[in-house]
């Protein structure tokens, strides 16, 4: 009994968790019909006749006076905001959805589509005011359509970020209903962005590698062209892109687009229909000077990563070592910093450090009498084979040989 009432006890307080990830697993759209059956009662949620539900999503227009590490804990108030602006029983739990993006699925139930979409507009009004007064600082709202079936929550958190794309043209503290511009936007829901060419590009940047930003530009466009047949399409995701790099220019603490004609940017973007012209003026007017000013701002970063990178080396080289548990340390993409690393030291990690570790087995095999198992057991090689063969590619003969080698001498 008393294990069962601390099992019971050890649920009940992770049920946020738990419910948190319910919603992210449906806004990823991870749940069987069979699941949502039965994890909604178990988290208070009864079933009731006409319910549907709404997504609203809440994305800072700025930062106000505070610096961009603050972002996340800007999130964090406003989701408890949430919380506390919208009744408990008109919502499922609100949640942190991505690093600029913050989500709450509306329950609403015995409503006409207009009350629903008056109901809707005050939380929205309300949430924007008390951000305001208590963060100071603005948000922008998007809002889906109203939906009956939960499993449909990915389509309506896309609805969403599309309303939310065009604050671009209605300014900060915007409250955009998806059915409103559902007119502009011809074709699916789920248009096709290249978020990870994107992300490709966006890392190039940070290095200041020019000759991979211009293939990427090109490849990002192309995909973005051939993938949304309509120039509606297109347009919403020109729009969406440079809102991206705007971040990225927040993010990174440069200046080049935060400038009073960024809405002339966009409208000049826009008019242009040359899929050429739009390539050429994004490279010289706005992503070469961002490589630029990061070249100037990043030169010293670069090596004082770098070699940090090369100092754990050194110092853990017998220990399982990767860019993925060093990114975790330093607090840096792994990507990224497999990028800066070859930038500077002219080979990639896993050369340098399979260069050291050989290094420091030449030491052992003069100086030691560990065996050859012994020494690639201490470098963290699966097993002694492996090394022998890494070895004989470096120096051309067997650790073995290469003892019997240098004792002769």
């Amino acid at each position: 009994v008393t294990e069962k009432e601390s099992l019971e006890s050890l649920i009940q307080s992770e049920m946020p968790q738990l419910e948190t990830q319910l919603i992210l697993n449906l806004f990823r759209k991870r749940v069987s019909a069979e699941e949502l059956a039965r994890k909604m009662p178990r988290l208070g949620y009864p079933q009731i006749e006409n319910q549907v539900y709404i997504t609203l999503l809440v994305q800072l227009d700025n930062l106000g006076d505070r610096e961009p590490s603050d972002k996340d804990v800007l999130l964090l108030a406003i989701n408890k905001i949430v919380e506390e602006t919208i009744p408990e029983q008109q919502r499922m739990l609100p949640i942190i959805l991505n690093d600029n993006t913050q989500a709450t699925i509306l329950i609403l139930a015995g409503k006409s589509a207009q009350e629903m979409r008056k109901q809707v507009l005050d939380h929205a009004t309300l949430l924007i005011q008390n951000v305001k007064e208590y963060l100071n600082v603005s948000i922008s709202i998007g809002i889906s359509t109203a939906y009956d079936n939960l499993l449909e929550s990915k389509e309506a958190c896309e609805m969403s970020k599309q309303a939310l794309h065009h604050r671009l043209n209605l300014g900060k503290e915007s409250i955009i209903f998806y059915e409103d511009i559902s007119m502009v936007i011809s074709g699916p829901v789920l248009l096709h962005y290249p978020a990870e060419l994107e992300s490709k590009l966006f890392d190039a940047i940070r290095i200041g590698d020019e000759e991979q930003v211009y293939h990427t530009v090109h490849s990002l466009l192309a995909e973005m062209m051939t993938k949304n047949n309509h120039s509606m399409n297109f347009e919403v995701l020109l729009v969406r892109f440079v809102n991206n790099l705007i971040q990225l220019e927040q993010l990174l603490g440069i200046e080049v687009l935060l400038t009073q004609d960024n809405h002339a940017l966009y409208h000049r973007l826009l008019d242009i229909r040359n899929p050429e012209e739009i390539e050429r003026m994004l490279l010289e007017q706005v992503i070469f000077p961002m490589v630029k000013s990061m070249k100037e701002k990043t030169n010293q970063q670069f090596r004082c990563l770098s070699e940090k990178i090369a100092a754990i080396i050194r110092a853990e080289y017998d220990q399982e070592l990767s860019l993925e548990l060093i990114g975790d340390r330093l607090h840096y993409n792994p990507n990224y910093l497999s990028s800066i690393f070859k930038k500077e030291y002219g080979t990639t990690f896993s050369e340098y450090l399979m260069g050291y570790r050989l290094q420091m087995s030449k030491k052992w095999l003069v100086e030691t009498d560990m065996t050859i198992k012994e020494i690639a057991e201490r470098l963290q090689y699966h097993n002694s084979q492996n090394f022998i063969r890494s070895f004989r590619k470096k120096e051309q003969v067997t650790p073995g040989a290469y003892r019997k080698m240098k004792q002769a001498n």
